[in-house]
């Protein structure tokens, strides 16, 4: 008993000595941001400009660990123990007309933000000196776009509408402190845990290359700014990526990946799970190298299963077109989004999409899209109905006012670098659930019949699709594609195809969907922690499927690679 209540003695006394040196940090890091915003809003002006209205410092604070693996080695290992980054925002004008040219959207860094790596320890003045230098470039540019802004629209005919939404919407200041996870990053265990798992691929040698990578991100978000906003808040990552390239006998190239995201170390799987998922991964891709090339077009039903159902809910409603809020900016035209639908039907009226920020994890899977605040200090809604029965209802929208939306939705997230200056519009926990949903079964039955009323003796399934963009267009590329046989429902791989003429707003089109729903966690952007829980297979009528336009091969190896030899 002793020996027990001297344990606890210990833990407690190292909790109270770990939060009073974070509190001791906090103090210093706000004092040394609020002594010098104050300063600079009281004095910074230049004669016959507009002064600052609004002023913002953000400090990032963290960790960082990259581990590049493969066959059981690590080759290559990137560390930073401690890092510090500073940003600092000005507006010029007032909160109707600032001096913003691009009305940030989701993929655009804020123009008026400019970053710094600091000093690591607490030196208040070293970190006052790196935030009067960043506001001073700041309020220089932001002075010199006001006057552009103000000229460019003075030759533009705005409409009334456009006239009267203000530039800045005005928010309740925030006053939030959310704790550290305290994450130790031992980087002798997670070396340890690549190179078990990149060790899983000798036992493929049909696999020309292979690696495992790990990053870990551990940061704290500081931001004060001149609306008496003080906000502190952890913003984490872990990303486990597997990559897998290979050969075909006739010199086409294949290559997969497999993506695994959590919040934190302790969300990731077990390390037996993480095994067996890799070792998954690799039994499925060298089937693939012997799977025939698809030789005819295919115009018909396909039904799309697992990852491959959120990548096409995230292309067709969070990519730069996507339910996202947004105004054209100043000069040039700006991506048009689906709030020019909004109250319309923009998907089946089967389904209805929300944002469930605070969910933290679904039948058993601990979610990494779940946030409690985002970059301006704003606490998003329990729940943001998005979508309803197929009619668009809401945007996901910061602090520019738009047409449909007069104030933030608390959606303005940031990466997880500690020098990242990007604020994206991006989603936490994105929840689809469809009100007709049916059985998997049921669903490839469906997908048969349809296939045998259009006169195919064949039709296909996805699971796992490639979504890349180009200048000129967004291309499909199906890289788990499966053959199925009309008769008996025999499946058989397929490569080097692509999905042609793949319209927006195809799933107002669904035939039908599964009544069984997975979550998949990924980044979104490839750089945000989000979440999908989504029917785990849709069935989509009349795709195109045909041959990539531009396969190619490249020379095989002279000598086969050792791993054939070695035992």
């Amino acid at each position: 008993m002793n020996k027990n209540i001297f344990k606890l003695l210990v833990v407690a006394l190292f909790i109270c000595t770990t939060t009073t040196a974070q509190g001791k940090k906090e103090t210093f890091l706000f004092k040394a941001m609020q002594d010098e915003l104050g300063r600079n809003m009281k004095e910074l002006s230049l004669p016959g400009v507009e002064r600052p209205f609004f002023m913002e410092y953000v400090v990032v604070e963290g960790k960082r660990l990259v581990l590049d693996a493969t066959l059981g080695s690590v080759k290559s290992v990137y560390e930073s123990p401690s890092a510090r980054g500073t940003y600092a925002r000005v507006l010029v004008g007032d909160y109707h007309r600032t001096n913003t040219m691009n009305y940030e959207t989701q993929v655009l860094a804020d123009p008026g933000i400019t970053g710094l790596n600091t000093t690591i320890d607490d030196n208040y003045n070293q970190l006052r000196r790196d935030l009067w230098r960043q506001t001073d470039i700041a309020y220089k540019k932001a002075i010199e776009e006001y006057s552009k802004k103000n000229a460019v629209q003075s030759q533009k005919a705005l409409s009334k509408e456009e006239d009267s939404l203000d530039d800045f919407s005005k928010e309740k200041p925030a006053q939030r402190f959310l704790p550290d996870n305290n994450i130790v990053m031992d980087r002798s265990k997670m070396s340890r845990l690549v190179e078990d798992l990149s060790a899983i691929f000798k036992q493929y040698p049909d696999i020309e290359n292979s690696e495992v990578i790990l990053k870990m991100a551990a940061n704290k978000v500081f931001c004060v700014n001149s609306e008496g906003s003080r906000y502190s808040f952890p913003n984490n990552v872990v990303v486990i990526n597997v990559k897998a390239l290979e050969l075909t006998s006739d010199g086409k190239t294949l290559s997969d990946d497999l993506e695994i995201c959590s919040l934190q170390e302790k969300d990731l799987p077990t390390v037996d799970q993480l095994k067996a998922r890799i070792a998954d991964f690799a039994e499925k891709f060298v089937r693939m190298k012997t799977a025939k090339a698809i030789k005819d077009y295919y115009s018909g039903p396909v039904l799309f299963e697992k990852d491959a159902v959120a990548t096409l809910f995230d292309s067709e409603l969070f990519s730069q077109t996507g339910v996202f809020s947004t105004r054209q900016p100043v000069e040039g035209e700006g991506d048009a989004t689906l709030q020019e639908k909004m109250n319309c039907k923009v998907i089946s009226n089967e389904f209805t999409v929300k944002c469930l920020p605070f969910l933290k994890e679904y039948k058993d899977q601990k979610l990494a899209g779940w946030f409690e605040m985002d970059m301006d200090g704003i606490a998003p809604a329990k729940e943001l109905t998005l979508i309803d029965n197929g009619t668009l209802k809401n945007l996901i929208g910061n602090r520019m006012p738009s047409k449909y939306n007069s104030y933030s939705s608390g959606y303005f997230r940031s990466g997880s670098h500690q020098f990242q200056t990007q604020k994206m519009l991006a989603p936490g926990n994105v929840d689809i659930t469809t009100n007709r949903g049916i059985s998997n079964d049921s669903l490839k039955a469906l997908l048969l019949k349809s296939a045998r009323e259009s006169g195919y003796q064949y039709a296909y399934i996805v699971r796992k699709l490639d979504v890349r963009q180009t200048m000129v267009a967004m291309n499909y590329y199906p890289t788990r594609l499966f053959r199925v046989n009309v008769a008996d429902g025999r499946e058989e791989p397929i490569i080097d195809a692509e999905i042609r003429d793949f319209r927006k707003g195809i799933l107002k089109l669904v035939l039908g969907a599964s009544n069984n729903k997975i979550a998949i966690n990924t980044l979104f952007a490839g750089n945000i922690p989000m979440s999908y829980i989504c029917p785990d297979a849709i069935l989509l009528p009349d795709l195109e499927i045909a041959w990539r336009k531009d396969s190619q091969k490249i020379a095989l190896p002279v000598v086969s690679s050792p791993l054939k030899e070695i035992k």
